[in-house]
C-alpha cells in the first residue's frame, strides 16, 4: 500500500474498508478480525504523529501531496466464530 500513497486512485484495500469495514487481520502468525474505524480531527492527529514516530517517511509523503492521507484504525472484535 505504501507504494500507492501518493496516487489520486484511491487503494482497493482502502476503497474495500469503506465499503466493508469488517476485515481479517493477520500479522505474523497472530490472525484476528477487527473493524476498520477511519479516523479524522484530533484522533486522526494524535495516531499520524504515532506512525510519524515509527515510520518517519510518512511525514515525507504527506508532504508531496495536496490530500490528507487517511489513517484507519483496525479495532478487534470479539468472536464465537474462530477465524479460518
Amino acid at each position: 500500500m505504501r507504494g500507492r500513497m501518493l496516487s489520486r486512485i484511491p487503494v482497493a484495500r482502502y476503497s474495500n474498508l469503506k465499503a466493508n469495514p469488517e476485515c481479517r487481520v493477520q500479522v505474523g502468525r497472530f490472525r484476528y478480525r477487527a473493524n476498520a474505524r477511519f479516523l479524522d480531527g484530533e484522533a486522526r492527529d494524535i495516531y499520524w504523529q504515532k506512525m510519524v514516530a515509527f515510520w518517519p517517511d510518512f511525514a515525507n509523503y504527506q508532504k508531496r501531496t495536496s490530500r490528507l492521507i487517511p489513517v484507519v484504525q483496525l479495532v478487534a472484535t470479539i468472536d464465537a466464530d474462530p477465524m479460518t
